[in-house]
């Protein structure tokens, strides 16, 4: 009876392992790029990056401090969003944990990955 190798990743075609490492979650990716020298180089690729940020999940809950140091959260859904802008009426009120008072956002800029709230 023969008995068959096991499937080695490197056995893959190449695209097929890109379409695997995209889903990856990204606090996953810095583990893995001491895999090999070519899976290091691919998640430092500008187009790596671009496809795992596309893939990447579009709400967030963001936690803020205010000057009152009592924190505050939001949740907030860039879904379908290309610029840098997001208009605030489309997102809830800023609310605190602990209390019913809600503060209103007037404008919410976001840049890789990173909100300025400006109430």
């Amino acid at each position: 009876m023969m008995t068959r190798e096991p499937l080695r990743l490197l056995d893959l075609p190449w695209d097929l392992v890109l379409e695997i490492l995209s889903r990856v979650p990204a606090t996953s990716l810095g583990r893995l790029s001491f895999t090999c020298k070519r899976w290091n180089a691919l998640f430092k690729d500008h187009e790596f990056i671009k496809k795992h940020f596309d893939r990447a999940a579009k709400q967030c809950m963001v936690l803020m401090s205010g000057n009152s140091r009592k924190v505050y959260s939001m949740n907030v859904n860039l879904d379908g969003i290309h610029d840098n802008f997001v208009d605030p009426p489309t997102l809830l009120n800023l609310k605190d944990f602990h209390s019913p008072k809600q503060f209103n956002i007037y404008n919410i800029f976001h840049c890789d990955g990173l909100l300025l709230c400006i109430t």
